[in-house]
């Protein structure tokens, strides 16, 4: 069918004979990265904005833990320096973020969508950007691997970048 909508439809590829609408990009890499929980690493996928420097702990301040094993009810701390940022002409930044957490089936546990929405002002131009992010495990979460996905968008500059960053809950 050839209309003059027809530039309006949602992209769509195929394979194996099965046609498939193009997913959200959040939900595409949330699946993607879903499939590397063993991996003990964060990943880091950047598009113009990045992230350095990511620290997973049980406190605030804390040191690093590796290996990232946590409990059911404790808190995991994942900090990080956000940059390549865009200021916007009244000087400001504006980031959002959003946080899911998938089991190593790939099954979303937790979502929090827009988890940061704010606006800051730059310590100095270029100057990186302390970001926290902290998770309270329920008090009966299941013993295993899992994968904490951040998604943050630079609303100015357009650009993103999302980490993967795996956690094994212990007992």
């Amino acid at each position: 069918m050839n209309t003059q909508y027809e530039h309006m439809r949602r992209p769509r590829f195929s394979t194996g004979g099965k046609t498939f609408s193009k997913a959200p990009l959040f939900v595409v890499l949330a699946l993607i990265l879903a499939m590397s929980v063993s991996c003990s690493r964060p990943r880091i996928i950047a598009l113009g904005l990045n992230a350095e420097n990511v620290v997973v702990s049980d406190s605030r301040e804390g040191p690093a833990k590796r290996p990232p094993e946590f409990s059911p009810g404790s808190d995991v701390h994942i900090r990080f320096d956000l940059i390549d940022y865009v200021v916007d002409t009244d000087g400001t930044i504006y980031i959002q973020e959003d946080l899911a957490m998938l089991d190593v089936d790939g099954n979303t546990v937790l979502a929090q969508p827009k988890i940061i929405d704010s606006r800051a002002i730059p310590t100095e131009v270029g100057a990186a950007i302390n970001v926290a992010n902290n998770i309270t495990l329920f008090d009966n979460a299941v013993p295993g691997s899992y994968l904490v996905v951040l998604f943050i968008r630079d609303m100015v500059g357009g650009g993103t970048v999302s980490m993967e960053i795996p956690i094994e809950v212990v007992q």
